[in-house]
């Protein structure tokens, strides 16, 4: 933390830690999460919780594991109650969990200050370019020439940059309780 002050950082994410054994995740994220908020006090900086993959791939069940659930991710930044805990919403891992992003969105709306937008098959954590069919409609995606190594999905239109922007728009809505 120190570090990313030194650098001007407002923000550093700081993921879940997966609890061993029987012991319960959600207590045990809660003593590590608070061990930190003294550093981040002394260093002005806000820890970001994420969403994280809360289920193995191939497997049908979220988990709050790894706050996997938007229940899970808005429970713990309540419990831990403090300005310096904030929530980064990762939308790729809220496909992988949930199969469910826009409802993700919207049940988390009032706990998400950051985001970490990418994409993927709703397996594996692939961080591709957004698709933005699940807050448009089926056929919108995302693609520019550029960046000629990201896989191209062939049955979505390209919507270049005026995607990006109505996928914001559309999540700005979400977030903030309007459709």
């Amino acid at each position: 933390m120190e570090a990313a002050a030194a650098l001007g950082a407002p923000k550093i994410v700081v993921h879940s830690i997966m609890s061993t054994g029987d012991s319960d995740f959600m207590e045990y994220n809660l003593r590590y999460y608070r061990s930190l908020l003294p550093y981040a006090e002394r260093f002005g900086i806000r820890i970001a919780v994420e969403n994280l993959t809360g289920r193995l791939p191939g497997s049908e069940i979220p988990s709050i594991r790894n706050l996997g659930t938007p229940e899970a991710f808005c429970e713990i930044q309540d419990r831990l109650n403090s300005p310096y805990i904030v929530g980064c919403l990762d939308l790729g891992h809220a496909n992988m969990t949930t199969g469910d992003t826009p409802g993700f969105i919207r049940k988390s709306a009032g706990h998400v200050q950051y985001l970490h937008v990418h994409d993927n098959d709703g397996q594996h954590d692939m961080h591709q370019l957004p698709a933005v069919s699940w807050a448009l409609g089926k056929d919108a995606g995302y693609y520019h020439p550029e960046c000629p190594n990201v896989p191209w999905n062939e049955d979505r239109q390209p919507y270049g940059y005026a995607g990006i922007r109505q996928l914001f728009a559309a999540m700005g809505r979400a977030l903030s309780g309007g459709d």
